[in-house]
């Protein structure tokens, strides 16, 4: 009996030997793969949430511009390459409220823009398009707060 195991050990050991180096060959290839995979998932992690890249791509998708009702840019999200000019004209009565936002683009605009307040200030309005490249915003206002300074707006350009 001792003998048969011992050819088993002679068979068993060589096969051992040479299948090491293929196993071994198999999870290097595997882990390669891996490694590659997840550097490339990096590399384009890193890449989208570069502010350069998000910034493209929100002027590309819907670029819109967020400004107060004293006609200052807060954010540019793309839009401020279509625009030329932003004017706000208050209430006369009340010059606290917007009476009317004209938003002076540098190229023809086919589409309106959407016009929507990002503060405690309720409006209809229905544009209509004014001279040159402009659209006029006339504003109705529902509800206002009398107590803030500014109104705060977005502007989305739909190109």
């Amino acid at each position: 009996m001792l003998d048969n195991v011992q050819k088993i050990i002679d068979i068993i050991i060589p096969l051992i030997i040479k299948i090491i180096p293929l196993v071994a060959a198999i999870f290097a290839l595997i882990a390669l793969l891996y490694g590659f995979i997840k550097f490339v998932e990096f590399i384009a992690r890193k890449e989208i949430n570069h502010p350069d890249t998000i910034k493209k791509l929100s002027g590309i998708i819907r670029p819109s511009v967020i400004f107060t009702s004293k006609e200052v840019v807060i954010a540019d999200q793309g839009g401020l390459g279509f625009i030329k000019t932003i004017t706000v004209n208050l209430d006369k009565e009340d010059k606290h409220n917007p009476r009317e936002i004209i938003i002076k683009f540098n190229k023809f605009m086919p589409l309106q823009p959407i016009l929507t307040s990002l503060s405690a200030f309720q409006f209809h309005s229905e544009a209509s398009r004014g001279k040159d490249f402009s659209w006029v915003f006339p504003i109705d206002p529902y509800v206002t707060t009398p107590d803030i300074d500014h109104y705060v707006f977005r502007v989305e350009i739909l190109n």
